[in-house]
């Protein structure tokens, strides 16, 4: 009985090295290790978010200038409300991906997120900026 013992124990402290030492060989055929792409993940999701409530917070001082400022003002500005409400989507698929990414596509998920995330960034940037500038605009005229 105690051979038995011995014999399971022994199994088991082999088995789990052999699937430790399997999880850590795929992770360097891929070039990086769980927990160095756990912390990417981690910055880079962060990124995301950070992004995604720089675009929620225009929209929403967006959508509030334009209670204010009336039809016009909305006439404006509508496409630039759009824009950013799809650069939020935009945002919100690539932080999905990012956040379902493994050791196996993580570069490429990666690879892509900071691509859209570039992009987004700029994007809202000139948003920003074009929205400033109607109201100004708007503001202009009133006055």
């Amino acid at each position: 009985m105690k051979k038995i013992g011995i014999i399971l124990i022994a199994f088991f402290v082999v088995t789990g090295c052999t699937s430790q030492s399997q999880e850590q060989n795929e992770s360097s055929k891929e070039g990086i290790s769980s927990e160095t792409m756990q912390k990417e993940k981690k910055k880079l999701a962060d990124q995301l978010e950070n992004t995604r409530e720089d675009i929620d917070n225009t929209i929403a001082d967006l959508e509030q200038k334009i209670s204010t400022e009336g039809e016009r003002a909305k006439e404006s500005v509508s496409t630039a409300l759009n824009d950013l409400k799809d650069e939020r989507s935009k945002i919100n698929q690539e932080l999905q991906k990012v956040k379902e990414a493994t050791t196996e596509n993580w570069q490429k998920v990666k690879s892509d997120a900071e691509t859209t995330f570039s992009n987004v960034e700029d994007d809202l940037n000139n948003a920003k900026e074009d929205i400033e500038n109607a109201f100004k605009e708007i503001t202009d005229s009133n006055g």
